[in-house]
C-alpha cells in the first residue's frame, strides 16, 4: 500500500469516527477500526492508544443506552422511548460519567493526533485533537456549541491530512 493511501485511510478513519461520535454515537466503533487497521503498521504508541480509545467507547456504550432511556439523548424521540423519571443525581452522573469516558476517549485520540503532528510537523493535527477535547464540556453548556467545535476539528483535521497528502510524507512504520 502507498504512503498516499495509507494516508487516505487514516484521514478516513479519524473523519469518520468524529464525524459518528457526533451523530450517531454507536456507529463510532466503524470508525475506530478503520482507524486501527489503517495504523496497524504504525508506531506501537499509535496502535497502543487507538486500542486504548476503542477501549474507552466500549466502555461509554452502557452510559449511551442509559442516555437513551433516561431521555438524555434525543435520539429517544426516534426510537420512541419514553424518558424514565429518576432522581437529578442519577440524571447527572450517567451524563457526568458518559461526558468523562467520551472525553478520555477523545484524549486517546489526541494522542494519536499530536504524535502524527510531530512525525508529519503539521501542528493543526494537535490543534484539531486539542479542538475536539475542548468540545465535550461544551455539552453540557449547548448542543449546538458541542457540534459547531466539534465540527471545526473535523474541518480543521480533514485540512491537516490534506496538507500533509501535498507533502508527500514517508509514513512512520514499527520501528519499537
Amino acid at each position: 500500500m502507498g504512503n498516499l493511501e495509507r494516508m487516505r485511510k487514516i484521514a478516513l478513519g479519524y473523519v469518520v469516527s468524529l464525524f459518528l461520535m457526533a451523530i450517531i454515537y454507536p456507529l463510532t466503533f466503524v470508525g475506530l477500526l478503520l482507524l486501527r487497521s489503517a495504523l496497524k503498521d504504525a508506531s506501537r504508541t499509535l496502535l497502543k492508544n487507538t486500542t486504548r480509545a476503542l477501549v474507552a467507547f466500549l466502555a461509554s456504550l452502557p452510559l449511551w443506552v442509559a442516555k437513551l432511556f433516561l431521555g438524555i439523548s434525543s435520539y429517544h424521540r426516534v426510537f420512541g422511548i419514553n424518558p424514565l423519571t429518576v432522581s437529578p443525581q442519577v440524571y447527572n452522573g450517567v451524563l457526568t460519567a458518559f461526558l468523562i469516558l467520551q472525553l478520555v476517549l477523545l484524549y486517546f485520540i489526541y494522542l494519536t493526533l499530536r504524535e502524527l503532528a510531530e512525525f508529519f510537523e503539521e501542528p493543526y493535527l494537535r490543534t484539531s485533537g486539542l479542538l475536539l477535547m475542548l468540545a465535550v464540556p461544551m455539552h453540557i453548556i449547548s448542543i449546538n456549541l458541542y457540534l459547531a467545535a466539534t465540527y471545526t476539528a473535523i474541518t480543521l483535521l480533514a485540512f491537516s491530512f490534506i496538507r500533509v497528502r501535498r507533502k508527500k510524507p514517508t509514513f512512520l512504520t514499527a520501528e519499537e
